[in-house]
């Protein structure tokens, strides 16, 4: 017994449990959107050090199109370069609301607050701050990511939805015939990832090896979209926008 119970208070020691203030982060967030009549969240992730004028008109066209839900909110890296800077200016010029989750080290590249409606910054949880800190809480406050080019940034949050969509589908898949999810299980994390501007978005559909087959095919489009139009279009026909702007 002696040896048992020094044995559970050694295993103690070694366990370091990293609580961050996850209700308090979760309770605001949630009273932002219920303010702010947001039911459905967009996310633009893609390459910062890229041509804006090559990518400004894809991103408005899919911008233009999404603004028609007013009860949908843009989310981005809230960086002042490449696609978070320009989705975030799109956003705001077509009237959308707009959230921001950006590491700590990227605050000094943040973009002007007047542009941003809710802005999150992620602490490192050890150690000093990273570049894709933010990656887990970018992928989970999304309900669709429309993705355009990339780096090793936006690979890392494709990588989380694919991994959070695992095991949303398998609990999907779980279900018995006739049986209705309960309310809170949540769907999987819909990727329009472009095509044809390189990266990331054009890698999705090569890492066949990588993910899971019927991960991937219930998280992409089957045919990869080849503009923000087609883009819009799938997350807004799978997020069933039209349904969740008139349910009231």
């Amino acid at each position: 017994m002696k040896n048992e119970k020094q044995h559970q208070e050694m295993t103690k020691q070694r366990c370091v449990y990293v609580r961050t203030k996850r209700n308090t982060l979760t309770s605001r967030i949630k009273e932002f959107m219920s303010k702010a009549g947001i039911k459905k969240v967009i996310a633009f992730s893609g390459s910062a050090e890229i041509d804006e004028e090559k990518v400004k008109g894809v991103v408005e066209e899919a911008i233009r199109k999404l603004s028609q839900f007013k009860s949908l909110a843009i989310l981005t890296g809230g960086t002042s370069f490449g696609i978070p800077k320009i989705a975030t200016e799109m956003a705001k010029k077509y009237g959308m609301k707009t959230i921001a989750v950006t590491p700590a080290t990227g605050i000094k590249y943040k973009l002007n607050s007047k542009l941003i409606d809710l802005r999150i910054i992620v602490e490192p949880l050890f150690d000093q701050s990273e570049w894709s800190d933010e990656a887990s809480l970018f992928s989970l406050l999304s309900n669709g990511v429309i993705m355009i080019s990339g780096g090793s940034g936006t690979l890392t949050e494709a990588a989380h939805i694919f991994k959070i969509n695992e095991r949303r589908i398998k609990r999907q898949n779980s279900l018995r015939i006739g049986e209705l999810p309960s309310t809170d299980e949540k769907p999987p994390i819909y990727i329009a990832a472009i095509q044809g501007y390189g990266g990331t978005s054009d890698l999705l559909y090569l890492l066949t090896s990588v993910f899971k087959p019927e991960v991937r095919r219930k998280s992409l489009r089957a045919e990869p979209p080849e503009n923000g139009i087609e883009a819009a279009d799938f997350l807004i026909q799978k997020l069933n926008l039209f349904e969740e702007e008139y349910d009231y």
